[in-house]
């Protein structure tokens, strides 16, 4: 028995059998478009994959890089064969934060001549940093690490810090410092300062 349907698209009446014939070739005609998207997602994705990797693998070797740096450096400073200054740009920050005296934004120079030289001054035995954990996440350097030395006036020094840096093309840019202010306040306030101490630029 044939029924009859409109056609909307051909403004006319056709039967029951060319409509479903139609119906099926559109259906495979999405079909087919599915299946090209599919592929082409897949292609994607596959795409997306290899980039994610490839990702990785440069975050991983930069953050191999900088940690390799940064221990490098600690090593030269442990042996007092130089300072973590040896590896900070010219234009480097660095913050002590809180509301201490000496906490604040320095530029290196400022750092140096105000609060280093003199601190370091006041001790016979400069305190020297051993590393406890260092973590490494793309530019930023964390490191935890113990200084101990001895001032002037014959008393031990010790004091934990935390050294949070930022690098850029293998110099530290930032460098953010944490530390016990107690422990360095009692140094600066009743430790009378060598004149003869050098740069530790």
């Amino acid at each position: 028995m044939w029924t009859i349907y409109d056609d909307p698209d051909r403004g006319r009446k056709v039967s029951m059998a060319e409509l479903a014939s139609q119906r099926r070739g559109r259906a495979d005609a999405v079909l087919r478009r599915i299946a090209r998207t599919g592929i082409a997602s897949l292609t994607l994705g596959a795409e997306s994959v290899a980039n994610t990797a490839e990702h990785e693998r440069v975050a991983r070797t930069a953050d191999e890089s900088n940690f390799q740096i940064v221990m490098d450096a600690f090593r030269r400073w442990s042996g007092s064969e130089g300072s973590l200054f040896d590896l900070m740009a010219d234009g480097a920050e660095i913050e002590i934060p809180g509301t201490a005296a000496h906490c604040g934004v320095f530029n290196k120079s400022v750092f140096n001549a105000d609060i280093a030289i003199p601190f370091i001054a006041r001790f016979s035995v400069a305190p020297i940093p051993s590393v406890r954990r260092i973590w490494a996440d793309g530019d930023d350097v964390a490191v935890q690490a113990q200084a101990v030395g001895t001032r002037r006036d014959g008393k031990p020094y010790a004091n934990n810090y935390v050294f949070i840096l930022k690098l850029h093309e293998g110099r530290i840019a930032r460098a953010t410092l944490f530390l016990d202010m107690v422990a360095f306040n009692d140094v600066w306030n009743h430790v009378e300062p060598s004149t003869s101490k050098r740069r530790v630029e």
